[in-house]
């Protein structure tokens, strides 16, 4: 994942949801879309869904409506798992499954958040690489 100096900085407030509304958010986070790099990752799931991150500490998102609710999925080594709303699928976050891992540091799905152009040439995208080096893939034979 990535740094985790977020406490230092000012922070800045984000809303976000899933597609169909049930799973609602706000995030108080120093380095969001707006002031820092969102990070695309080279995983195979991030990869398949097109996801992009901004980082934080779990303390600094609060949940409204259904977190609760949310479906969990862990796959290749484990370490992190992805968090769904079960209703229309959003993939929402992805936080550490592992305690070793990251542990505190949370992934937000950039395209939840409300008010973000996914196109403005403003935006700073960072690609991750190690998503895939890392053993974080998924072989589907079927």
């Amino acid at each position: 994942m990535s740094e985790n100096s977020q406490s230092e900085a000012p922070k800045h407030t984000y809303k976000g949801n899933c597609h169909c509304n049930r799973v609602q958010f706000t995030a108080e986070l120093a380095k969001g879309p707006n002031q820092g790099e969102i990070v695309r990752c080279n995983c195979s799931i991030c990869t398949k869904n097109g996801l992009y991150w901004v980082y934080g500490n779990e303390s600094d998102v609060k949940f409204e409506s259904g977190k609760e609710e949310m479906t969990g999925y862990k796959f290749g080594d484990k370490k992190a798992e992805h968090w769904f709303c079960p209703t229309c699928g959003t993939n929402v976050w992805c936080m550490s499954a592992d305690p070793n891992f990251n542990p505190g540091l949370i992934a937000l799905n950039v395209g939840t958040f409300k008010g973000i152009d996914m196109n403005s040439p403003d935006l700073r995208v960072k690609q991750y690489n190690n998503g895939k080096t890392n053993g974080r893939t998924y072989e589907f034979d079927g």
